[in-house]
């Protein structure tokens, strides 16, 4: 089931321009959140054709980034500054327009903060590296890490741009539901995934209308 109330909207015509979402960062208090993302979400606004369907950019438009902040202040303390940032680089110098890339690019990250953290139980010095592998152990162990998605991944893709769809202010024959439940999806690959991405953008919206209006 997906939760689909959101309290604030936006134009479809606005869905790409900053100044729609950036107060709630640029004068802010979110020091930790400006400093290692604020680039990022300037980027994925205007140029992804749906930057709502990335949950980080939802929580900016809704201000509702409390957690984000919490978690890389502690995060930055837990891995050093050197290394958090390092890490960060990995979505900063990520040009892709492509949503569910970036989406998947945010998932790898909580895997390499995993790794870090088992790999901490073991060695004293570890160092986030860009090539050859991810991490650098006591000065002469690389290590690389392949996140495993959970097998239902492109379905929560799927569910964040059903979400993001009633963020739309022109939406509104949305608003007469409160959430959608998705069946058990299998079989759901990536090319199939963005086809239903595709479908999701520029459609859905006019067949919840159709079959509203003639089976009401």
């Amino acid at each position: 089931m997906i939760d689909l109330m959101p309290k604030n909207l936006i134009c479809k015509n606005s869905i790409n321009e900053w100044k729609q979402y950036s107060n709630n960062i640029e004068y802010s208090n979110y020091r930790y959140t400006k400093k290692y993302l604020l680039d990022s979400f300037k980027r994925w606004v205007e140029n992804c054709n749906n930057p709502l369907a990335i949950p980080w950019v939802a929580y900016l438009f809704e201000n509702n980034l409390e957690n984000i902040e919490n978690n890389f202040k502690n995060l930055e303390k837990y891995l050093e500054v050197n290394n958090f940032k390092n890490l960060f680089e990995e979505i900063t110098n990520n040009k892709t327009k492509n949503t569910y890339e970036i989406s998947k690019k945010i998932e790898s990250l909580r895997g390499e903060i995993f790794a870090f953290n088992e790999l901490k139980k073991k060695y004293r010095v570890i160092k986030k590296i860009s090539q050859t592998g991810d991490w650098l152990c006591d000065e002469n162990i690389i290590v690389s890490v392949k996140t495993k998605f959970a097998s239902d991944y492109n379905h929560q893709l799927i569910e964040n741009t059903i979400k993001s769809l009633f963020f739309i202010k022109e939406n509104m024959i949305f608003r007469k539901y409160n959430h959608i439940t998705l069946e058990k999806l299998k079989g759901i690959d990536n090319r199939f995934r963005n086809k239903i991405a595709c479908f999701l953008n520029l459609e859905f919206a006019n067949i919840v209308d159709f079959f509203d209006c003639n089976l009401a």
